[in-house]
């Protein structure tokens, strides 16, 4: 993985975050806001532009109005679709008992890697465990994926299969096509749509936006 596949992983983490009262205030939580995009590969940055544009309200609603019907689609999707939550290793596990072997030993390997969760927050999170792959030594984020790649496959395949209309679906295809998991044939998520949905939900979302063009006077 090369530093702007790093660093665009780096958004998709931010951005795949619940979006509360900062996220709102600075949706990347760097202060930069759509300025971190510049630098990033066109198609990728489009997709992330299109996101934080649409959800500071500037595709037509309020900016209050956009924020609470982002809020309610990550509630939608990610929350009430228990398929679909961004808790990686219970996709894995279930509620079996190697679930707390698991979660224990992605403690580890994080701690291995000089890498520190937050209190409170349990390291198979997504956005944690993208931002993770994104900053961490190459060898650790190789084990991650290796032990949770399989689930975040099942994780997108079932928000690009159930929840096409999601804002979140172009986020988690682009995050797929960034690691190497996207499955062009087809094989994993609901009804085994993450390379056909998932390829139409990217490359939707990376289409040009229109062109504004002025009335002659």
């Amino acid at each position: 993985m090369n530093d702007l596949e790093r660093q665009t992983l780096q958004v998709l983490a931010a951005l795949l975050r619940y979006p509360d009262d900062a996220f709102a205030e600075d949706p990347l939580g760097d202060g930069e806001g759509e300025r971190a995009l510049d630098f990033l590969p066109p198609a990728p940055a489009r997709v992330l532009r299109r996101f934080i544009r649409e959800a500071g309200g500037r595709g037509g609603a309020s900016a209050s109005a956009a924020l609470d019907a982002l809020r309610a689609d990550y509630v939608r999707t990610f929350d009430f679709d228990s398929g679909c939550g961004l808790h990686l290793a219970w996709h894995r596990y279930g509620d079996r008992p190697e679930l707390g072997r698991a979660l224990a030993g992605l403690n580890e390997l994080y701690r291995d890697a000089g890498f520190v969760v937050e209190p409170g927050e349990l390291p198979d999170y997504l956005p944690r465990m993208l931002e993770f792959v994104a900053v961490g030594p190459e060898w650790a984020g190789r084990i991650a994926l290796e032990g949770f790649g399989g689930a975040l496959r099942k994780v997108a395949g079932n928000v690009i299969g159930r929840h096409p209309e999601s804002a979140y679906a172009p986020l988690l295809a682009l995050a797929l096509r960034l690691l190497g998991l996207a499955d062009e044939t087809g094989e994993t998520g609901e009804m085994g749509q993450t390379g056909s949905a998932g390829l139409a939900a990217l490359e939707g979302a990376c289409a040009p936006e229109p062109q504004c063009t002025r009335r002659p006077s």
